[in-house]
């Protein structure tokens, strides 16, 4: 499969960070014997082979872009990360807990993984760096001085106009689900309304009262409409 490196190494940022995130989480759980510990391992390993990657990825892309000299750090990085995977992977015990749900020879894929990435990282960073050395001659940048590989979300939303291009889109979703829908705006402005009336009508109510107090006290002291019988 041809892997787009526009995207790749961002791509394999994202599960690296996140492969990180889930070694806090791993050890809290491994410390309250949750999980079991082998499977602390199993996280870093892959935290440093996703990192490794990663720098793997992006190196290839620098490379093809013509910055040498940062392609060449990035395999150094890359070839760090990919020895401490592999070292982690050889360190893994030859048998695992029954109730660890891991495959008996998880630890053996996981060295050979981890090896053949080693491998493929040390013959690149060779060849570019002969080619630095003889044909390029760029500076070869510290890994402080490098920029971060951002992130890519693992998913990216397709809009439906483009998913169905040239075809009828109403026809094919149906009316909008939300049309019935009253925005918030006009529930607002349509409460609000509803409270000034009533505040109106409660305000004429309380005249139209009071008026008929005066009127009826008024006719009450001019005796009226007995007076006129």
């Amino acid at each position: 499969m041809v892997k787009n490196l526009d995207y790749w190494p961002n791509l394999q940022a994202k599960r690296a960070i996140s492969t990180d995130q889930v070694i806090e989480g791993t050890q809290e759980h491994v410390n309250k014997a949750i999980f079991e510990k082998v499977w602390l391992l199993v996280v870093q390993i892959k935290s440093y082979y996703m990192n490794s990657l990663s720098q793997y990825y992006q190196a290839m892309a620098d490379d093809d872009a013509g910055a040498h000299g940062t392609a060449v750090s990035r395999l150094q990085i890359a070839e760090a990360a990919a020895k401490e995977a592999n070292k982690l992977s050889n360190s893994f015990p030859g048998t695992v807990p029954v109730n660890s749900n891991l495959a008996l020879d998880c630890g053996s894929v996981f060295f050979e993984i981890t090896k053949r990435n080693l491998t493929n990282i040390q013959e690149k960073l060779s060849e570019l760096v002969k080619d630095n050395d003889y044909i390029y001659h760029q500076i070869v940048p510290t890994e402080a001085a490098l920029p971060t590989i951002p992130k890519l979300p693992a998913a990216k939303a397709i809009p439906v106009s483009e998913l169905y291009a040239g075809q009828d889109i109403q026809r094919i979703t149906g009316p909008d689900i939300f049309q019935k829908i009253v925005p918030i705006s006009i529930t607002e402005s349509a409460s609000l309304y509803d409270e000034e009336k009533a505040k109106l009508l409660r305000a004429e109510t309380e005249r139209v009262e009071t008026a008929n107090s005066e009127m009826a006290a008024s006719l009450d002291y001019l005796h009226l409409p007995s007076a006129l019988q």
